[in-house]
């Protein structure tokens, strides 16, 4: 982690907020630390490389939205994601009672 925040000249402690995701770094910090391990930016931003395209699709999309709506969007795909959660959890009980049941 030292040799990480030398790297991008950034302290430890904020290196390990990033890691625990109580801050973001800025775009300038990203290429830095994708520099650092060898990694495309792009990768560094998208969980999986093979969803670059769709993941790009949807930010140019959501920076055609005017500025003032985008926390509202924000709000929803987060309560997208909370749906599909308690969905998969639902799903993953069902199993489990099925299973006991046989």
């Amino acid at each position: 982690m030292r040799q990480l925040s030398l790297r991008i000249g950034a302290s430890d402690s904020y290196i390990q907020k990033l890691l625990t995701d109580q801050s973001s770094p800025s775009l300038q910090r990203i290429d830095a630390i994708s520099d650092f391990f060898g990694l495309d930016t792009w990768t560094l931003l998208c969980d999986y490389a093979d969803s670059a395209e769709e993941s790009l699709e949807i930010l140019q999309l959501i920076n055609q939205l005017p500025r003032s709506i985008r926390p509202h969007v924000l709000e929803y795909m987060k309560f997208l994601l909370k749906q599909n959660e308690d969905i998969q959890e639902k799903l993953t009980g069902e199993n489990i009672v099925r299973k006991k049941k046989r």
